[in-house]
C-alpha cells in the first residue's frame, strides 16, 4: 500500500486528476517539498468499512482490522488533545463493525506545535503505511501564465532594461540558431545579436557554439556563456552591449578552470565584486557529474579558478531524476543504461551579493557560501569547504532565481512546476504550475514584475525514450508573479 497525494491540479506525479478542495488546513513536510494540507476527516464505521474522506471529495475504504486499530489510536489522540468526545472504539466494536456515532474533526483548531509533535511524524507515517488517501492542497499555488509559443526548445531566458526578451535555444537539441530574441508576435525569433554570431565557421571563435546560460544586467549587457562543446572550442563568456549594439568583452575559461568533462551551465553576474561565478555540471564529454565545481572569472583581469570540485555542495547525489514515473537514463557505453547524474546546476546571488546559493541538479539540498569567503584566495580548499552552509531542502531542480526579499525559486524538472524556498521558513513548497511546463529549465525576472520560465521538454527527447523523440513544437515560455521583485535578467 502507498499514500496517494491529491493536489488541486494535475501536476503531481502521483495523481492526474483534480479533486475538490476541502476547507481546513495544517502543514506537513513531504520528502521533496512542503504542502499546505487541507482536509477534514469523517470517522464513520459501518458494516466493517471505514471511510476517510475530504469534504465531498473521495472515499478510500479500509477493511483490515489493523487499519481500524490505527484509526482508534488516532481518534483517541485527537480526543485527548482537542477535548472532543469521540465514541470509544473497542476491539469488539471494530470486529463487529457495528454502527458507531459519526464525528467530525476540524483541524483548524490544532496549534502548530501539536502538528509538529505528532501529526507530522506519527499520523502521516501511519497513513502512508496503511495506504489511506489524503487530500492535499498546495499552499498558494499559482497558475503560470502562457507567454510565448516557439518552434524550438527554449533553454534560459534573460532580459534587457528596455524589455527585450533574449533566450538560448536549448543546446541539447543542437539548434542552428544558438541565441535568439523573441519577436513581438511571441511566436517567432530573430538571431541575437545577429546571424553572424550564430554561424559556426573556420578560422575564428567569434561565434556561439553551444549556449545554455545567459544573463542580462542593469547596464544593458547580455552575458552569454558558450560551453564550446559542439566544435571543441575553449568555453567563453561573451558580453553584448545592447545599448550600443556591439561586443563588450569576451572572457575565456581555459584549463585548468575548464576540464574535458566540464559543462558550464548557469552563472551569476556580480558587478559589485567584479566576478562571474559559473556552475559547472561536470557532465561534458565522458563526465558523470563527479567533477562538478564552481568556476570564478575575474571581470578585471580575466583570471579564472576552479573551486569546490568534489565537494558535497556541487556533487550529484545518488537520486534519480524521475519524470512520469520513469528514471532518466543514458547509454553506459556497454550496451546498458545508467541513471543520469548532474552536478552543480542552479545558482543565484542575493540582492546585496552577500550570499551565493547553489546546488546539484540531482540533489536534495540548496547550499550557500559568503562571497567574502568564496573570493578569498588565501583560504585553502578545505577552509573554503568548511564555510559552505547547508541552507534548505529541495527536490531535484534545474534553474534557480532569487527575489529581492531573498526567496529562492527553483524549477522542478520532474513535476511541471516551479517551487519556492521562502526566506522566513526555508521550507520548500510548490509555487507555480502549468500543464505544458515540461522540464522547466531557466527561470529569471523581468522589469514587468514577472518571472519567466521555459518548458524545454528535455525528458521527452529520444535519448531518454529508447530513441523515440516525444518532444514537439510548440515550445513554451510561461510567467508568474514572484513574492517580491527580482533582479533583471537573473
Amino acid at each position: 500500500m502507498s499514500l496517494q497525494v491529491l493536489v488541486p491540479s494535475d501536476h503531481d506525479l502521483l495523481l492526474k486528476r483534480k479533486p475538490a478542495v476541502p476547507t481546513a488546513g495544517f502543514s506537513l513536510e513531504f520528502p521533496n517539498s512542503e504542502f499546505r494540507v487541507a482536509w477534514m476527516i469523517k470517522w464513520h464505521l459501518l458494516s466493517s468499512l471505514t471511510q476517510i474522506t475530504g469534504s465531498n471529495t473521495h472515499v478510500q475504504y479500509c477493511r483490515s482490522l489493523a487499519c481500524l486499530h490505527a484509526l482508534q489510536q488516532v481518534a483517541l489522540w485527537l480526543s485527548s488533545i482537542m477535548a472532543i468526545h469521540l465514541k470509544s472504539l473497542t476491539t469488539a466494536d471494530l470486529e463487529a463493525g457495528g454502527n458507531l456515532e459519526r464525528s467530525w474533526v476540524d483541524f483548524h483548531e490544532l496549534p502548530d506545535e501539536i502538528w509538529e509533535d505528532y501529526m507530522k511524524h506519527h499520523i502521516f507515517a501511519l497513513l502512508i503505511g496503511l495506504g489511506f488517501t489524503v487530500p492535499v492542497v498546495a499552499e498558494d499555488i499559482k497558475k503560470a501564465e502562457l507567454f510565448a509559443e516557439l518552434p524550438h526548445s527554449v533553454g534560459n531566458i534573460t532580459f534587457t532594461p528596455d524589455n527585450r526578451v533574449i533566450y538560448s535555444h536549448h543546446p541539447f537539441f543542437s539548434p542552428d540558431v544558438r541565441v535568439a530574441e523573441l519577436n513581438e508576435d511571441k511566436a517567432s525569433f530573430t538571431p541575437f545579436p545577429n546571424a553572424s554570431w550564430n554561424t559556426p565557421r573556420d578560422g575564428t571563435d567569434r561565434y556561439f557554439d553551444s549556449v545554455l546560460g545567459l544573463r542580462g544586467d542593469e547596464n544593458g549587457i547580455v552575458w552569454i556563456l558558450d560551453m564550446g562543446q559542439r566544435n571543441g572550442l575553449i568555453p567563453k563568456l561573451v558580453g553584448w552591449n545592447t545599448w550600443k549594439n556591439q561586443l563588450e568583452k569576451i572572457y575565456y575559461i581555459p584549463a585548468p578552470a575548464s576540464l574535458p568533462e566540464s559543462q558550464h551551465n548557469d552563472f551569476v553576474v556580480n558587478n559589485k565584486d567584479g566576478v562571474f561565478v559559473i556552475a559547472d555540471e561536470g557532465i561534458g564529454q565522458g563526465g558523470d557529474g563527479s567533477k562538478a565545481a564552481l568556476v570564478i572569472v575575474d571581470m578585471h583581469t580575466g583570471a579564472t579558478r576552479r573551486v569546490l570540485q568534489g565537494h558535497v555542495s556541487t556533487l550529484p547525489e545518488d537520486r534519480a531524476i524521475v519524470v512520469d514515473g520513469k528514471p532518466l537514463t543514458v547509454p553506459d557505453g556497454k550496451g546498458g543504461q545508467v541513471v543520469i547524474k548532474v552536478g552543480a546546476d542552479g545558482i543565484a546571488a542575493d540582492a546585496k551579493f552577500e550570499w551565493l546559493y547553489f546546488g546539484p541538479l540531482n540533489g536534495s539540498v540548496i547550499y550557500r557560501v559568503l562571497f567574502s569567503d568564496l573570493l578569498d584566495e588565501s583560504l585553502s580548499s578545505k577552509d573554503l569547504e568548511s564555510r559552505v552552509e547547508r541552507y534548505a531542502d529541495k527536490p531535484n531542480n534545474g534553474g534557480l532565481s532569487i527575489d529581492q526579499a531573498g526567496n529562492l525559486y527553483l524549477t522542478e524538472v520532474e513535476t511541471n512546476a516551479v517551487g519556492i524556498i521562502p526566506t522566513d521558513t526555508r521550507k520548500y513548497r510548490r509555487y507555480a504550475v502549468a500543464d505544458g511546463l515540461s522540464w522547466p529549465d531557466g527561470v529569471s525576472y523581468a522589469l514587468d514584475g514577472y518571472m519567466y520560465v521555459s518548458a524545454a521538454q528535455i525528458s521527452r527527447a529520444g535519448l531518454f525514450n529508447n530513441g523515440e523523440a516525444k518532444n514537439a513544437a510548440p515550445y513554451l515560455i510561461y510567467r508568474f508573479k514572484p513574492e517580491a521583485p527580482g533582479r533583471i535578467g537573473h
